[in-house]
């Protein structure tokens, strides 16, 4: 009885070695490729403040000023206010050349459903409703800051790595919706 046990779980670990081995073999070599045509890219990191204090959780995205090419480049700030910047969302850096950056941070409030759902579908729908409607959005970043073309935040890249700081005054809290 003892080895029927322990060849049923010899094939079982057999099995499981198996398992992972393709599991790990499809993982590897699976890097993405870099797109035809994609320019060299310097690494950059950006800092963005706000009197002084770092922004977080902001959306970072640079826009060319200079050229024109098919991919985006952006990235996201951490709780320093730190972004590292990202071409075509998956590649480290930006390509040379001047760029116009615009920042997104908002704020939504969604007002608290009730403890408890009344019984009646008529009921739970108009609740629903009433929530829907009364969701807003807060821009937490001034206005200028999140057009493209009122940014007056802009980059040179360069040949060499690029650190480089942005301040984005006061604090704000603009409904957007």
């Amino acid at each position: 009885m003892k080895n029927v046990s322990y060849c049923s779980a010899l094939k079982q670990s057999l099995w499981m070695i198996s398992l992972l081995t393709v599991v790990f073999s499809m993982g590897c070599g699976n890097e993405r490729r870099r797109p035809e045509g994609m320019p060299k890219l310097y690494r950059c990191t950006l800092r963005l403040t706000q009197e002084g204090i770092p922004l977080a959780n902001a959306v970072v995205s640079l826009h060319s000023v200079s050229q024109t090419f098919s991919w985006t480049v952006g990235g996201r700030t951490d709780e320093n206010g730190t972004a590292e910047i990202f071409t075509d969302s998956y590649f480290k850096g930006v390509p040379e050349g001047d760029f116009k950056i615009v920042v997104h941070k908002s704020e939504i409030v969604t007002p608290k459903p009730p403890d408890v759902l009344p019984q009646s579908e008529e009921e739970i729908s108009r609740i629903f409703t009433h929530i829907n409607r009364n969701i807003h959005e807060y821009s937490l970043v001034d206005i200028q800051f999140t057009d493209v073309k009122k940014s007056p935040l802009i980059l040179t890249v360069k040949k060499s790595k690029n650190n480089e700081t942005f301040e984005l005054g006061e604090k704000v809290r603009f409904k957007i919706r």
